[in-house]
């Protein structure tokens, strides 16, 4: 628990300056260094879990499969290419629509590139590995590159807080209320540490803080809180972030690994810290786009 305490507390040192200057080139430097060791990480995961055992569980560290698989194939080259690509986009690219287009063709490209890699690799990279990396890829990148174009919107800086924000005290909340109070398993197979209780105490850990984030928000800048839109939108958040480490779990257990890395002492890798953060972004900037009445400040 110390361990955990004090890499947070640095964690937070050296993303603080990534947040004040996110107007800056530095955001995309920030996105593009994480999502890279996430993407190194994931398809570790992948390696490892799919060339022992038949898919089972393997104790290989992961990292030793990353390298391991660097030499067997070139599937790392285009995924990390792809992903820095996929980073400096939603910005260099200046309007947003422009952005998606040019991320799509990238996408297509990448998932060409990868499959031709399974085909010339004389099945030592397997199409099932293909597939799994693309996905895995795919949605890690979509998550990061979410920051930035929420980063660029009106109030940008407040919803690129709050997506780290929600989604940590999500954690917090769950994890305390869970310890407390937790009785009622939630999915035992996937975590089976995580309650019923947990979750709920995480949603309405959420609910207060994004309030009272909303309020100090509105003391402090010129924005105006959106007090019906912040409740709907840290409600739906938080559910979304605990789905969000979910996923990263069920990919551990199907792969039989215990973290994705050992970045950060005591949290994991960047995939076991930035799990919900990845599935987050994305989901806000989509809902804030899709309905306006969702729209937190004004």
């Amino acid at each position: 628990m110390v361990k955990r305490i004090i890499t947070a507390g640095i964690g937070l040192c050296v993303l603080l300056p990534f947040v004040i200057f996110s107007h800056t080139f530095m955001l995309l430097i920030f996105t593009s260094v994480l999502a890279s060791v996430a993407v190194l990480e994931m398809i570790g995961c992948i390696i490892a879990g799919t060339e022992h055992n038949n898919m089972g569980a393997s104790e290989e560290n992961e990292i030793i499969a990353i390298f391991k698989g660097i030499k067997r194939f070139r599937a790392v080259i285009p995924s990390i290419i792809y992903t820095v690509l996929m980073q400096l986009l939603p910005r260099i690219a200046g309007e947003t629509d422009r952005a998606f287009k040019l991320m799509l063709a990238a996408t297509t490209v990448y998932c060409f590139v990868l499959f031709s890699v399974a085909v010339i690799s004389d099945r030592r990279f397997t199409i099932v590995q293909a597939c799994l990396t693309f996905a895995a890829v795919v949605y890690i990148n979509l998550g990061f590159a979410a920051l930035t174009l929420l980063r660029d919107m009106k109030h940008g800086m407040l919803c690129f807080m709050l997506v780290f924000l929600m989604a940590w005290i999500t954690d917090g909340g769950a994890y305390f209320v869970g310890s407390k109070l937790g009785r009622h398993k939630l999915i035992v197979r996937v975590s089976p540490k995580k309650t019923v209780e947990g979750t709920v105490g995480g949603v309405i850990s959420c609910i207060i803080f994004t309030v009272v984030f909303g309020f100090i928000a509105g003391m402090v800048t010129s924005a105006v809180p959106n007090y019906p839109a912040l409740i709907i939108m840290a409600a739906l958040v938080s559910i979304v972030s605990q789905m969000g480490d979910l996923i990263a779990s069920l990919f551990k257990r199907e792969f039989g690994i215990k973290d994705y890395g050992n970045v950060f002492p005591g949290h994991g890798g960047v995939m076991d810290r930035f799990d919900s953060n990845i599935v987050v972004a994305p989901f806000m900037f989509i809902m804030i786009n899709a309905l306006p009445f969702l729209t937190l400040f004004v």
